[in-house]
């Protein structure tokens, strides 16, 4: 008897060795379970062995689910009596068949030439960059006024911002960008336009500047934006940016007693107050 139990654990040493070798950890070995063959051993009667399911992993099992004592063992897919759990040593497997090679990256094709646009006479293209500063600073408002008419007003806000690239001593592109700004409703960034340009013209609310006529026939616009900018005034009425911007824009508006009155009101909690006092100095 002894003998026949030694030769039944070789048989199944020889089969599970087997299955280490050639199986990765993690997988179920084999896809269906393992029957191993009756035998006859020096003379014992057959001896049927039931299957096994050998498992190969290097990481813990989850603890099988109790069995249904109602329901008969044999109807389970798998009995947990019947469970080998095989766990190799590290580097302890043979024979493994290498590596799968990443795929190599298909190759770059290279980059298709920029297509260029044909011109025709009914194109209109903008005329090359001037060598001068001072004149690529007039060519780039020149273009800022055509798109603001135009009622294009990032665009034109592009435009002064790139004249004040070219040439920052400008102060006529920070009126202009500020403008723009107001137009497209960015009130803050147009206040800080007019203290930049106030600093290289100081006497700037002496100036002959009429922001109604950038807006060339969009003359309707202009009154939008200035009553826009009023209901901003009326639900922050404390605001001092927005209350100087409003006199600005009633200044040049030929407006100026009633600009004052908004500059008063920003003047205490503005904290910069020259721009505001070189407006209520002018007569």
């Amino acid at each position: 008897m002894k003998r026949a139990l030694c030769a039944a654990g070789a048989i199944l040493l020889a089969l599970t060795g087997t299955a280490a070798a050639q199986f990765p950890p993690g997988m179920l070995f084999p896809a269906r379970p393992i029957f191993v063959p009756a035998f006859y051993s020096f003379g014992y009667p057959y001896v049927p062995v039931r299957p096994a399911v050998i498992i190969v992993t290097t990481r813990p099992l989850p603890p099988l689910a109790p069995v249904d004592e109602p329901r008969r063992r044999d109807e389970l897919p798998i009995n947990p009596d019947e469970v080998i759990v095989i766990r190799p040593r590290p580097g302890g497997m043979r024979d493994l068949p290498p590596p799968r090679q990443a795929l190599a990256p298909p190759p770059m094709l290279p980059e298709p030439p920029p297509r260029i646009a044909a011109v025709g006479p009914g194109v209109r293209q903008a005329p090359p960059p001037e060598a001068d500063k001072r004149a690529e600073n007039a060519r780039q408002q020149k273009l800022g006024r055509e798109a603001f008419a135009a009622g294009e007003y990032g665009r034109a806000a592009e435009r002064f911002e790139q004249a004040l690239r070219v040439d920052p001593n400008q102060a006529l592109s920070y009126f202009l960008l500020a403008q723009a700004q107001f137009a497209m409703g960015k009130y803050r960034d147009a206040v800080a336009s007019i203290h930049a340009g106030m600093k290289l013209q100081p006497d700037w609310p002496a100036a002959k500047f009429d922001p109604r006529e950038l807006y060339g026939d969009n003359a309707g616009d202009h009154a939008l934006h200035l009553e826009r900018l009023r209901q901003a005034v009326e639900r922050s009425p404390q605001e001092p940016a927005l209350l100087f911007l409003f006199g600005v824009q009633l200044w040049f508006n030929n407006r100026r007693d009633d600009a004052k009155s908004y500059f008063r009101k920003a003047l205490p909690n503005v904290a910069d107050p020259k721009p505001i006092e070189r407006f209520l100095a002018e007569t």
